[in-house]
C-alpha cells in the first residue's frame, strides 16, 4: 500500500525523503543548464542559436520549431538575474542592463523601461586607452557614475568578458547546481537524519521511515477534521 507520496520520496534525506532526483526537476535542470550553455558555450551550435533566438537582449517571441525552446527562453531573464559579467573587454555587456559592476545601472538610476531600445551602448563604449572615458552628457546627467564606476577594475591585458554564475564555486553553472536552484527547499524533520545511520540496517531504517511517514499523514488527516 503507497503510504508516501512520490512528491515527499524526492525531498532530500534531512526533510523527510529519500533523496531520488524528480524527473521533473532534473528536466527543468537541463533546460536552465542549456540556455547558460547557450550563452556561453563558444562551441559552433551555441553562438549560432543565440544569434537566431536572441534580439535586442530578449528572447524571440515568435516560434521556432523545437520541443525545448520554450522552456529555455523561460529561463533567460532567470540566468541574467542570477549571474554577474567579469569586466574583459566590454564588447559583449550591455553598460546600463547588464550585471557587471554590482546592481545595473538602469535600476540605481531609476531608468524607464522603455528606454532600453535606446540605451545600446556596451561596456566598450566608455572605456579609452584602459580607462574610465564618460562622457560629459552622460556625466552631467548622472553626477555620481564616476563615483560607482571605481568599483570595477578594467584590465590592462585583453581578456574577453565572462558570464560567472553566483551561486558556483567554479564560477560556472553546473548540472547539479541547476538541480539545486530549481528544487524548492523545504524544512527539514527533527526525525529524518536520526532514522539512517551506517550503525542501523537499511531495511529498519526503511521501515521506520514509513512508520514515522504514516504516522505523519494520520496527524494531518487528524488536522483536517479538526480543521
Amino acid at each position: 500500500m503507497v503510504i508516501v507520496s512520490w512528491h515527499r520520496i524526492c525531498k532530500p534525506y534531512d526533510e523527510g525523503g529519500l533523496g531520488i532526483r524528480s524527473m521533473t526537476t532534473f528536466n527543468e535542470a537541463t533546460n536552465l543548464k542549456l540556455g547558460w550553455d547557450m550563452l556561453n558555450s563558444n562551441e559552433p551550435w551555441a553562438p549560432s542559436l543565440k544569434s537566431k533566438a536572441i534580439r535586442n537582449r530578449k528572447p524571440i517571441s515568435h516560434h521556432i520549431f523545437s520541443s525545448i525552446w520554450s522552456s529555455v527562453k523561460n529561463d533567460y531573464s532567470r540566468i541574467l538575474e542570477n549571474s554577474t559579467w567579469l569586466l574583459g573587454t566590454g564588447e559583449n555587456i550591455n553598460f546600463w542592463f547588464d550585471f557587471w559592476c554590482g546592481e545595473p545601472f538602469a535600476n540605481r538610476l531609476n531608468l524607464p523601461e522603455n528606454a532600453a531600445s535606446h540605451l545600446t551602448s556596451n561596456v566598450k563604449d566608455f572605456i579609452m586607452d584602459y580607462n574610465w572615458c564618460i562622457p560629459p552628457s552622460v556625466q552631467l546627467i548622472f553626477p555620481h557614475l564616476n563615483q560607482i564606476l571605481m568599483q570595477a577594475t578594467i584590465p590592462k591585458v585583453r581578456i574577453e568578458d565572462r558570464l560567472v554564475w553566483k551561486d558556483s564555486s567554479t564560477d560556472c553553472l553546473t548540472l547539479k547546481e541547476a538541480y539545486i536552484h530549481k528544487s524548492i527547499p523545504g524544512n527539514n524533520i527533527h526525525w529524518a537524519n536520526k532514522t539512517w545511520s551506517p550503525y542501523i540496517p537499511p531495511s529498519k531504517s526503511l521501515l521506520a521511515w514509513r512508520i514515522m511517514h504514516d504516522r505523519m499523514s494520520t496527524d494531518e488527516k487528524l488536522m483536517e477534521k479538526g480543521s
